[in-house]
């Protein structure tokens, strides 16, 4: 799967291929800032850029800019995944049964997930739960 397919799978929810304006707002815009995100996606723009642009040309490098890091973020993501995945004494049901520590089992929570990362590597802020959790 090359690069820009892997993003677009990531936020395709109906695995078409292609991402409807919902699912491009939950790439480009930010996750963590509700407030911020409904402000960008209820603006009206149109009236402050050429008739034959929609948006200005710093706009549009720091959208690409955007993807280059989606790009890059889903590519290291995929090694540490495979790389996960060959250890020969990795178990992705037991690797959840380490995590899922509350009761009732069977689900993993935000607070489940902060405390594993926390025990292994470091504290995680609210927001920092909120993008592991969007995705």
């Amino acid at each position: 799967m090359n690069d820009a397919a892997l993003v677009i799978s990531q936020y395709d929810e109906n695995s078409k291929g292609k991402l409807a304006f919902h699912e491009f707002c939950s790439l480009v815009l930010p996750a963590t800032n509700a407030t911020l995100r409904s402000m960008a996606i209820t603006r009206d723009y149109s009236k402050r850029v050429p008739q034959t642009a929609f948006l200005a040309q710093t706009l549009e490098h720091a959208l690409a800019l955007v993807f280059l890091r989606e790009i890059d973020y889903h590519r290291r993501i995929e090694e540490i995944r495979s790389e996960l995945s060959r250890k020969p004494n990795f178990s992705s049901l037991n690797a959840f049964k380490v995590i899922d520590t509350g009761k009732p089992q069977n689900k993993i929570d935000r607070y489940e997930i902060r405390d594993f990362v926390h025990e292994h590597l470091r504290w995680l802020e609210e927001e920092d739960l909120d993008s592991i959790i969007r995705r």
